[in-house]
């Protein structure tokens, strides 16, 4: 969208406006997609950035699980989840995600937003340090892959399953630090004070 001064916004495309039209949403209805929304939100609070962290905490679920934490058959059945069920641990849908990474999903999809990450800070400290602990473990078992004499290794198995998992997790990790730098510029632009 683009404001009348020239400034583009990213908006959510559930929200955008025909150009010409007044309202395409009618007072007293939500704004917004109702599956990425915070569970203060669909409840009629007033949200704030941790609201936004909630929702990249279900994209970042969706992209690593495959499905959406929050699901029904209907908008009363989803507003109900979000507000009310914990969702499946994402590692029962994906065995490739690790325990970190779980985690901190886990915290950015928590109910009361006073137990998510308070700032986009925060978070993005948390993913900096699961990188580096991703890379740190890659470079440790390298060494130890030179360091080993020649000859036969009883563990070849288990070490390439170890090794395609780290990868996995790279690729997840780098995945989930584009979509937090997207919400992170997207952040600034949203109407949130």
């Amino acid at each position: 969208m683009i404001t009348s001064g020239g400034a583009a916004k990213i908006m959510d495309f559930g929200v955008a406006k025909l150009r010409g039209t007044q309202t395409l949403t009618a007072p007293g209805t939500r704004i917004g997609t109702l599956d990425y929304a915070a569970p203060e939100l669909v409840m009629g609070d007033k949200g704030d950035h941790r609201s936004d962290i909630f929702s990249l905490g279900v994209v970042l679920y969706e992209l690593l699980a495959g499905e959406r934490p929050f699901q029904g058959d209907h908008d009363a059945a989803v507003v109900y989840a979000i507000v009310n069920e914990i969702p499946k641990s994402p590692e029962q849908l994906n065995r490739d995600i690790s325990p970190a990474l779980e985690r901190i999903v886990m915290k950015m999809l928590e109910k009361k937003k006073e137990k998510r990450y308070q700032s986009y800070d925060e978070l993005l400290f948390e993913l900096q340090e699961l990188k580096k602990n991703t890379d740190k473990l890659t470079i440790d078992t390298r060494k130890s892959e030179k360091s080993k004499k020649s000859g036969i290794n009883l563990h070849s198995n288990k070490k390439r399953s170890s090794d395609s998992k780290i990868k996995k997790s790279r690729i997840y990790i780098g995945a989930a630090a584009v979509v937090f730098l997207v919400f992170l510029v997207w952040g600034k632009y949203k109407w949130f004070p």
